[in-house]
């Protein structure tokens, strides 16, 4: 809720080119994606953007395997956003995402970015998909040996390191061998 109420400030201002600095931040929320995805297309009318800089491993992760970096330009530090944008450091207010945003629909963006949004999520349930396969197939299956699987052609030649794969795994209730060896005997009895 404060960060569509600071983005709508600034739109209101006729400030158009905003950095958004996760630092202090180890997770957002899809209320708060959505809430930058529904703001962008009213910055972009403007000629404007919205560059995201100092996202630790979690939250660039997810950023990554949602791919986000076709909506939003990431740089490392606030001075490399602000020379990309060929600002100065004057007068520039920094915005931080909330760890918790409350629930709110988005203002629809633009129909460019809700396909995009739409393949995003279609490619992370295809994804999701082949990961219950191959767990129901060899339960006892070990997170390298997984990626292994994974990035071959049967199974869609995916490309997902070690921390993105065990994230995904606990947010899928699968994040221990108890859990994904369990899942399978469930498959396997027709019970899922």
């Amino acid at each position: 809720m404060a960060l569509k109420k600071t983005i709508e400030t600034f739109i209101s201002k006729n400030y158009y080119n905003l950095i958004v600095n996760f630092e202090h931040i180890n997770y957002v929320s899809s209320a708060g994606w959505g809430v930058l995805i529904g703001k962008i297309r009213k910055i972009r009318e403007h000629k404007g953007d919205i560059i995201l800089v100092g996202m630790d491993k979690s939250v660039f992760s997810i950023y990554e395997l949602m791919e986000l970096n076709q909506i939003f330009k990431y740089k490392t530090s606030v001075q490399e956003a602000l020379s990309s944008l060929g600002k100065q450091m004057l007068k520039i207010k920094e915005t931080a995402i909330a760890k918790k945003t409350n629930e709110e629909k988005p203002i629809l963006p633009q129909k460019q970015i809700i396909e995009q949004q739409k393949k995003v999520q279609e490619k992370l349930e295809r994804l999701k998909e082949e990961i219950r396969f191959i767990i129901s197939e060899t339960p006892l299956i070990g997170i390298n040996a997984l990626i292994s699987e994974l990035s071959k052609e049967q199974h869609g030649g995916w490309k997902i390191n070690r921390w993105q794969l065990k994230r995904l795994l606990k947010t899928m209730g699968l994040g221990t061998i108890t859990k994904r060896l369990y899942y399978a005997f469930r498959k396997a009895r027709g019970e899922i």
